[in-house]
């Protein structure tokens, strides 16, 4: 399936392969994991690689409306004091978790382009901007502690939020226009 669609996207002049990693699919049991099948992400990105193209790895772990719950597995709510996308410790810490392990995949499979890889950017949150004030005094610190967390996986790439007009240097903001 991923061959021609990559052939189809190339062939209308696309350079550069989005795709989210849904955390939920990814870690549907807390310490579960499942990259098998269509959920294999790291052969994916050697996919967009062996068709010459780049790629823009959106971690999250949010993902928005475009996927059930966000994205976020559901045994998150499970964990007591659990404040999803705040400035809150024990969603931090699942988040670290998730986001290094995904990191480190890539990593040990060369894909960044640092490395000769075709990833050349690496996403952390998604237009958290729209939702920040709503977790007042929690919400601005989380921002700059998952721009800190990003940017110390050190993969060689620029960190982007999506629509995060104060992103914290050096984690770049973008919007996405379709």
């Amino acid at each position: 399936m991923w061959p021609s669609l990559i052939a189809k996207a190339k062939q209308g002049g696309i350079d550069v392969i989005q795709t989210y990693v849904f955390w939920n699919q990814h870690e549907p049991q807390q310490g579960q994991y499942d990259f098998g099948g269509n959920k294999d992400i790291v052969r994916f990105m050697k996919e967009v690689q062996a068709q010459g193209l780049y790629a823009c790895l959106r971690i999250g772990p949010y993902i928005e409306s475009e996927w059930t719950y966000g994205g976020l597995p559901y045994w998150l709510h499970d964990i007591p004091g659990m404040v999803y996308r705040s400035d809150n410790e024990p969603f931090k810490f699942q988040m670290q978790k998730f986001t290094t392990m995904i990191v480190n995949m890539m990593k040990a499979n060369n894909l960044y382009a640092s490395q000769g890889g075709p990833i050349i950017l690496s996403q952390i949150e998604n237009e958290y901007k729209t939702v920040e004030a709503a977790f007042h005094e929690r919400g601005p610190p989380y921002v700059r502690w998952a721009a800190e967390m990003a940017v110390g996986l050190q993969t060689g790439v620029p960190w982007v939020m999506c629509k995060q007009d104060d992103a914290p240097d050096p984690v770049v903001s973008f919007l996405l226009s379709v």
